[in-house]
């Protein structure tokens, strides 16, 4: 039997929701149907892998794999991990469309939340809560408390995110058991995982409340808990930090002193979560929020030279911010901002809006120089800018008046349209201004 010679994901859809009646595929079912319950195949662990792939591979095709529900629940009693795993996802993938069926399969689940295994443990209450059938709430729910007692760190984690599918498929079984308290307590697990997922389970459960209750004690345990967590995992901490208000500045000082060194990082998220988070502490008192404007600045510009375009865009847009906030914080490091034929336009665009902000006299000539010769830039969007730029400058800073227009007259001798064009155009003010 050869299966159709599509890519795993080429044209991936759930089991009884878009799959299309095909007749060679109807023929395939029928034929793993019998493959399942061939005794032969039973009996043989490699053939039966092999039969379960291929019924994986149709389901994430597309084709309808229903009929093979009740072959799979009777296959699920195996001690193989692997024919595990992938009954467990087509259980998970058809609980929905055969709940009836589906329903079968509990008391197998049950026992393997008991396995001596914590990794069958996991993978069984991870299968159990992704059923989502409102009459498994009961049984769920225990199995949930169970696991978060569970010795070990996986199965914890599974029952932290277990219980965030119980809240969303019945909600009073999820107060009636206490959950929410224990899901506070859970933040103190000696697992990283455990921690940061109880922390993100509470603010999807307390999204009406405003999130995750935060008070002093869960930030500064949360901060000096940062050297185990991962990048990803501290800027979710970072995140808790910026909704807290310090009580008194040794506190404000305490924390960004702790932080200090996360700007030094290379993680591009890290290092902006880190941003926001200062900037948010020191918001009203101008004298130390300017100081921390000079302290961001460096590891932004670093940040920005050696990050991949999209990354280079999203420092470009917070140091455009900051740049409108306090312009003279950049003024010394304008050529960090000329362009360069490497970049893509939309760094372009950033690049100029931030040289016409931070342009100043002791500066101007150079910014303008650079900005004439982007104006023979091959791409036109990007000349149209550095000419439009220019202008800006010359109507901020007099000084470089003469400079400007004669630029403007040398672009209008030029054999090139689009220059010309927008060398009229901004004439317009530039002259208005000057008149």
């Amino acid at each position: 039997m050869a299966l159709h010679k599509t890519g795993l994901f080429s044209r991936f859809s759930w089991p009884g929701v878009s799959a299309r009646p095909n007749p060679v595929a109807k023929g395939e079912i029928h034929e793993l149907k019998a493959q399942l319950r061939d005794p032969i195949v039973e009996q043989d662990i490699g053939k039966r892998r092999e039969c379960l792939k291929k019924v994986v591979a149709c389901m994430t095709s597309g084709i309808d794999t229903s009929l093979l529900l009740t072959e799979i629940i009777m296959a699920a009693d195996t001690k193989d991990l692997v024919l595990k795993k992938m009954i467990y996802l087509c259980l998970a993938a058809h609980a929905e469309s055969s709940g009836e069926t589906a329903i079968l399969c509990v008391n197998t689940l049950q026992k393997d939340c008991r396995n001596e295994s914590p990794l069958v443990r996991g993978l069984a209450l991870r299968t159990m809560a992704s059923l989502k059938l409102q009459n498994l709430q009961e049984h769920l729910a225990g199995l949930i408390k169970a696991g978060l007692g569970d010795s070990s760190a996986y199965v914890r984690k599974t029952a932290v995110l277990a219980s965030g599918k119980l809240y969303r498929v019945c909600c009073e079984a999820f107060h009636n058991m206490g959950l929410v308290d224990k899901l506070y307590d859970m933040i103190r697990d000696s697992d990283p995982a455990v921690c940061i997922n109880s922390i993100i389970v509470l603010n999807d459960v307390c999204a009406e409340k405003g999130g995750i209750v935060i008070n002093r004690n869960l930030i500064y345990y949360a901060l000096n808990r940062l050297k185990d967590f991962n990048e990803w995992q501290q800027c979710l901490v970072l995140d808790l930090v910026l909704k807290y208000v310090p009580e008194h500045e040794n506190e404000m000082y305490d924390i960004m002193n702790l932080l200090e060194g996360r700007l030094r990082g290379s993680n591009s998220a890290l290092i902006l979560s880190t941003t926001a988070v200062f900037l948010r502490l020191t918001e009203n008192l101008p004298d130390v929020h300017h100081h921390v404007y000079e302290r961001l600045k460096d590891p932004l510009l670093t940040l920005m030279s050696t990050s991949p375009a999209e990354t280079a865009y999203a420092c470009l847009a917070h140091i455009k911010l900051l740049v409108t906030q306090q312009p003279s914080v950049f003024t010394s490091s304008h050529k960090d901002f000329y362009l360069r034929y490497t970049d893509p336009p939309y760094l372009c665009v950033l690049k100029l809006e931030i040289l016409v902000a931070i342009a100043v006299d002791s500066s101007v000539m150079e910014i303008m120089t650079e900005l004439s010769e982007s104006a023979m830039h091959l791409a036109p969007e990007i000349a149209r800018g550095a000419i439009q730029a220019m202008c800006q400058i010359a109507i901020k800073l007099p000084s470089v008046f003469d400079t400007c227009a004669k630029h403007f007259l040398e672009f209008l001798e030029m054999d090139v349209e689009h220059i010309r064009t927008e060398t009229f155009v901004v004439l317009k003010d530039f002259m208005r201004t000057y008149h």
